[in-house]
């Protein structure tokens, strides 16, 4: 294996440990806001900590998908 295949390879191992990390931020975001959204009787900071609820869903959903690829890209690394 190449000196730049290795390089390459802990770079997606060190951006999957990132994302890896951030998703259960994003998770615990999600229930922090929906169980604030839930308490609250205010309709705009209703409105808004459940539309910050769902944007936390977003980010999961995004990094989820980022993590598919940059196992996919490590994968093909590794068996070539």
């Amino acid at each position: 294996m190449t000196e730049e295949k290795q390089k390459r390879i802990k770079e997606l191992e060190a951006m999957m440990d990132v994302i890896i990390r951030a998703i259960p931020k994003e998770k615990e975001a999600n229930r922090l806001y929906a169980h604030a959204a839930q308490k609250t009787e205010n309709g705009h900071l209703k409105g808004l900590l459940e539309h910050l609820a769902g944007e936390e869903i977003e980010h999961e959903k995004k990094l989820m998908r980022m993590l598919k690829y940059l196992k996919k890209e490590l994968k093909a690394l590794r068996e070539d």
